[in-house]
C-alpha cells in the first residue's frame, strides 16, 4: 500500500512539472546549426580568456532568504467609451512664427519621414468640428517644454505643459477639451505627426507611456534596438506583457542618427507589453568587430560607470545582460556584458562613481543573469500560449516586436525559435541563493 502511494505521488509531481510554463520543453540539439543572424557574415572570434571559472562561490546563497509574494497583474478594465479618432477632421494654421514647410498637412499624414520644423516662438492652431479631448504627438526628436491652451495664450493665463518627460511619442489628455487647441513653442521643435481623439479611451495602438521606473523588478540592458528580441526573445512578452512585472529596458547605445529606428523601437516595446518608457542609451552606435575595438570606441570605464548608474537608479531585483562572447561575436555586446558583470559589484560600493551614489545611493542587485552564461543555467520555455496576447506564444509575440523594425527587414533578422539562443541564461551572481527549480528568473525573489 505504501509503495502504491509513493508511485502515485511521483506520477503527480511529474505531471505538474510537464504542464508548468516554467519548465522548458525545448532542449538544445548538439547537431543543430544555429545562426542568430542568418544573413550576416560574422568574422571568427575567440572567447574571453579572463571569464571567471566555475566556482563554489557562484552563485552566493543566503541562509534563509525571505521570499515575498509575486506581484499580481491588474485585470484590464474595459473602457465604457472608446474615443473616436478625429484626425481626418483636423485643420492646422500658423498664428505666429517662421516655419519651414510646404503644407501643414504633413503633420496629419501618418508618415515618420515627413515633418514640420517649428522655430522658437512659433504658435500653431489646430481645430476640429468635434471637440478635441486628447492629442498624440510623434516628434522627430523629443520636444522641449511647449504649451497647449484652449484659446489664445494671452487670454488663457495657465496653459497646459507638454514635453515634460521628453517622450518621442507623447500622448496628452487635454485638460480643457475644446474645438481649437493652441500650441506654443518657446524652443525649436520638429513635429512628424499629430493624432486627435474625441471623448473616451484612445485606441490600443496609442502609446500612453509612463515615466521610467524608480524601482524595477527587472532591468534589461540590450546593446542596440532589436537585441531585446533577438537575444532575450520572450522575456518582455512574458514578464512585462503577460505577468505585468515592472520591467525597465535601458539600451547601451542610441539610434538618433538612424531614424526611423527610434520610432520602431517604441512601437515594438509597446506591442510586446512594455508600458514604462525605455531609457535611451548615451553612446553612439558604431560597428565594433572585437572587444578591443569596442573599448577603443567607448572606453571600459565609461560603460562601467553607465551600468553602475543604471543599477543604482532603477534598483532591479533581477538584471539581465548579454552573452560574454558577444552573441555572434559583436565587440559592443562583449563590452556591455563584461561591464555589467563588474557593475553589480561596484554599484554596492559607495566609493565607486560617487556622483551616481550621491544621486541614487548604492544598490546590491539580488540576481544577475547573462544570456548563454554556462554556470547555473536555466532554460526558459517561450512556447506556451499567453492569454494577454490572444493565445500567441512569447516567441510569436517577440517576432511581432522585431517586425516593428521595418527599416532593418532587409538584413533578414529573425527570432531564434530553436536551440539555446534566447532560451538559455546563466545565473552569474546571486545574493538570494542558487536556482533549484529553474525556468524562472524570479526564483527565490517571489513565491
Amino acid at each position: 500500500m505504501l509503495n502504491a502511494i509513493i508511485v502515485l505521488t511521483l506520477a503527480l509531481v511529474l505531471l505538474v512539472s510537464l504542464r508548468s510554463p516554467y519548465v522548458s520543453s525545448i532542449e538544445a540539439d548538439e547537431d543543430m546549426d544555429i545562426d542568430l543572424h542568418t544573413d550576416m557574415t560574422i568574422e571568427s572570434f575567440e572567447p574571453f580568456d579572463d571569464i571567471p571559472e566555475e566556482s563554489d562561490d557562484l552563485p552566493i546563497e543566503s541562509e534563509e532568504p525571505t521570499i515575498p509574494q509575486r506581484p499580481i497583474r491588474d485585470t484590464p478594465i474595459v473602457p465604457e467609451i472608446f474615443a473616436n479618432e478625429i484626425t481626418e477632421l483636423m485643420e492646422a494654421s500658423v498664428l505666429d512664427g517662421n516655419f519651414e514647410y510646404e503644407s501643414l498637412d504633413v503633420v496629419f499624414d501618418g508618415d515618420y519621414e515627413t515633418n514640420l520644423l517649428i522655430e522658437a516662438g512659433g504658435t500653431i492652431s489646430i481645430s476640429s468640428p468635434e471637440t478635441i479631448y486628447s492629442l498624440y504627438f510623434i516628434w522627430d526628436m523629443p520636444a522641449e517644454t511647449y504649451y497647449l491652451s484652449s484659446s489664445s495664450p494671452e487670454i488663457d493665463g495657465q496653459p497646459q505643459v507638454g514635453g515634460a518627460y521628453g517622450f518621442l511619442h507623447e500622448f496628452i489628455a487635454i485638460e480643457e477639451p475644446n474645438n481649437e487647441i493652441i500650441l506654443s513653442f518657446p524652443s525649436d521643435a520638429i513635429l512628424c505627426d499629430i493624432y486627435a481623439f474625441g471623448e473616451g479611451t484612445p485606441p490600443e495602438w496609442v502609446q500612453e507611456w509612463n515615466p521610467p521606473l524608480s524601482e524595477a523588478d527587472m532591468l534589461m540592458i540590450p546593446t542596440h534596438g532589436k537585441d531585446e528580441y533577438l537575444c532575450f526573445l520572450g522575456v518582455l512578452p512574458y514578464y512585462a506583457g503577460m505577468l505585468g512585472y515592472k520591467v525597465q529596458v535601458a539600451y547601451l547605445v542610441h539610434h538618433w542618427d538612424d531614424m526611423p529606428r527610434m520610432h520602431e523601437m517604441l512601437e515594438g516595446l509597446w506591442t510586446v507589453g512594455l508600458r514604462n518608457y525605455p531609457h535611451i542609451g548615451i553612446f553612439d552606435s558604431h560597428d565594433a568587430p572585437s572587444y578591443e575595438a569596442a573599448i577603443d570606441l567607448y572606453g571600459y570605464e565609461n560603460v562601467l560607470e553607465y551600468h553602475v548608474e543604471l543599477l543604482r537608479r532603477f534598483k532591479p531585483k533581477v538584471a539581465l545582460g548579454h552573452d560574454l562572447n558577444g552573441e555572434y561575436g559583436n565587440g559592443t555586446h562583449m563590452l556591455n556584458a563584461q561591464a555589467l558583470l563588474k557593475a553589480v559589484e561596484n554599484a554596492a560600493d559607495s566609493t565607486y562613481h560617487v556622483e551616481s551614489y550621491e544621486k541614487y545611493g548604492t544598490w546590491d542587485t539580488p540576481k544577475l543573469y547573462l544570456h548563454l552564461y554556462w554556470i547555473s543555467t536555466i532554460t526558459m520555455n517561450w512556447d506556451f500560449a499567453l492569454p494577454n496576447f490572444d493565445g500567441a506564444t512569447a516567441i510569436e509575440v517577440a517576432a511581432i516586436g522585431l517586425d516593428c523594425y521595418r527599416s532593418l527587414q532587409d538584413f533578414g533578422y529573425s527570432v531564434p525559435r530553436i536551440g539555446p539562443s534566447g532560451h538559455v541564461f546563466g545565473l552569474a551572481r546571486s545574493t538570494v541563493g542558487e536556482d533549484r527549480i529553474g525556468g524562472d528568473m524570479f526564483e527565490n525573489i517571489y513565491q
